[in-house]
């Protein structure tokens, strides 16, 4: 079994696992697990072009849109109303 392999193993769904060992390339393998590392990735998402990966990760991406609008907006209105507090506006 490969070494990298082993180490992202349990960063990923068994799905996730069966779909990164279908490709036989150890290069692959490598390159997941140092970036992985290097982004101390807590879980990894193996997408192929079904359209069941693709929804997934249109709801994820969603998600995220919306949780920056929601932090960029909170900080952008408390900005605002430090300015007005400070009468500077």
């Amino acid at each position: 079994m490969n070494g990298y392999l082993e180490a992202l193993r349990p960063k990923m769904s068994e799905k996730c696992y069966e779909k990164l060992c279908a490709i036989k390339n150890h290069k692959v393998y490598e390159f997941i697990a140092k970036s992985s590392d290097m982004c101390n990735c807590e879980k990894i998402f193996i997408c192929s072009d079904s359209a069941e990966d693709i929804a997934h990760v249109r709801v994820f991406l969603g998600g995220l849109i919306l949780l920056f609008r929601r932090v960029v907006r909170s900080r952008v209105c408390g900005f605002v109303l430090g300015i007005v507090r400070l009468g500077l506006m």
